[in-house]
């Protein structure tokens, strides 16, 4: 039996079997169930050596753009409790109308994963080939989003995108 030196090495597998059922099985509850064990236990581990853990971190951004926009002020605590409702709506089932999962789960496991990536990255862990895999995901997720250049445009500028 393989024995761990650290829960940062549960964590660390947690997360690499998080990519591989999101990008080669479209797995998402499996993805998102296992990115969120990784989450807690590397932000646990951020948190010990004095950092901010990826969840704090994204509480403090909905709370503030929340106040900028004026509305309803929520603790720390009670932002935890509205981010963590989608992990809790596919973890338990506390009454008949939670027999059904409403979300958006794709999207839902792609930011739990990115969550624990986070942490990863600021633990300044060893890099790993299923992380840079996600982010090379990503980033041509992010590359596709881009609007193309229409005709005009590509008259107007030369091989390299510059104006002429």
């Amino acid at each position: 039996m393989k024995t761990y030196d650290k829960k940062t090495d549960i964590a660390l597998e947690m997360l690499d079997a998080a990519i591989v059922e999101y990008l080669d099985h479209q797995r998402y509850f499996a993805a998102f169930n296992l990115a969120g064990v990784a989450e807690e236990l590397l932000g646990k581990f951020v948190r010990l050596e004095g950092g901010t853990d990826a969840l704090t971190e994204f509480v403090e951004l909905n709370k503030n753009v929340s106040d900028g926009l004026g509305q309803k002020p929520l603790s720390p605590k009670e932002w935890k409790r509205v981010i963590g409702s989608q992990k809790n709506s596919v973890k338990h089932m506390d009454s008949e109308r939670e027999r059904q999962y409403e979300g958006n789960i794709p999207n839902e496991a792609k930011r739990m994963i990115a969550r624990a990536i986070k942490n990863y990255r600021k633990l300044g862990l060893p890099s790993r080939s299923k992380v840079k895999r996600f982010n090379d995901y990503r980033a041509g997720e992010s590359q596709k989003l881009k609007f193309p250049q229409t005709t005009s445009e590509t008259d107007e500028n030369d091989e390299g995108g510059n104006a002429k």
